[in-house]
């Protein structure tokens, strides 16, 4: 059991170091990267396949742009909201809910959190 557990941590600190390890050369470098995977692409449909990863582009970064936006204002509403109520350490909660409201769904999270620190 705990050689699982111990696994389980170090699985955990592994990929915590590895992802933004990986993001970071990934951002660096992603020109080449994107020159070396369009070099991949046979030739004779090239111009229809990059416009539509163009398409495809647009659309993620929209979408991820408008979470970006829902959190925000989220995670103002709430704060203030929970501020009015007397929720406590409601900006606190406010910022880390409204962050979490990035993930869709996963701002749920903080509705019992709210309601139990309101209930203390």
């Amino acid at each position: 059991m705990a050689l699982v557990i111990f696994g389980k941590i170090i699985g955990f600190i592994i990929l915590a170091v590895l992802i933004p390890f990986y993001f970071f050369f990934f951002s660096l470098w992603f020109p080449k990267v994107k020159e070396f995977a369009t070099g991949l692409i046979p030739d004779d449909g090239k111009s229809k396949t990059v416009a539509l990863l163009q398409k495809m582009d647009a659309a993620v970064a929209g979408f991820v742009r408008g979470r970006i936006v829902i959190a925000f204002i989220m995670g103002t509403l709430l704060a203030i909201g929970w501020m009015i109520v007397g929720v406590p350490y409601a900006i606190l909660l406010g910022i880390g809910i409204g962050v979490l409201c990035a993930v869709p769904f996963l701002g749920l999270v903080g509705i019992p959190l709210s309601v139990g620190l309101l209930f203390l």
